[in-house]
């Protein structure tokens, strides 16, 4: 799609689902295949000012494409208080990206269902968010193949600095205080 799709159902197993320049892919649904997210394409799951899960099969980040994050509480669980992308089972989540032409992950926080501040956040406390969870791991980590826009976060980071992690079949977003 090179256009807006929004998924609140599933998409038939088997099938591939390219997101390419411009094109949007927002919703809670389940993409039953292989997503290819590339150069310009961006995923945002539940959609804008909102927060929620959106299940693929596995997925590939080419260089250039991005990712909304949304935030509306900073404990909150993953699918509710932020975004999280699920890839059960033994997909996996391939970060093609590069140092050159990184994948930008947006973070964005909510009051509600408002931009605003993230109900609960700290700058002087340590958080950790999964933004995406891969059943068959992550492959080709890098942290210098990520950009992290936080121009929408709205809560007073207090100096803290943000970085993207590899925990094991996890990638997070992690907020560090000065």
């Amino acid at each position: 799609t090179n256009g807006i799709f929004v998924l609140n159902g599933s998409i038939a197993a088997g099938s591939t689902v390219t997101v390419t320049n411009s094109g949007r892919l927002y919703g809670t649904g389940v993409v039953n295949g292989a997503m290819i997210f590339s150069s310009g394409g961006l995923v945002c799951p539940a959609g804008t000012n909102a927060v929620g899960t959106l299940t693929t099969w596995s997925e590939t980040w080419n260089p250039g494409a991005s990712n909304i994050f949304e935030i509306a509480g900073a404990s909150g669980a993953a699918g509710t208080g932020y975004d999280l992308i699920s890839i059960p089972g033994g997909a996996g989540l391939d970060i093609q990206a590069t140092p050159g032409a990184p994948f930008t992950v947006h973070v964005l926080t909510l009051n509600g269902s408002v931009p605003g501040q993230a109900a609960g956040f700290t700058n002087s406390n340590s958080y950790a968010w999964t933004i995406a969870t891969a059943g068959g791991g992550i492959m080709n980590f890098a942290t210098n193949k990520f950009v992290i826009n936080t121009n929408r976060f709205l809560n007073n980071t207090g100096g803290g600095t943000f970085s993207i992690t590899q925990n094991v079949n996890d990638l997070q977003l992690v907020f560090t205080p000065v």
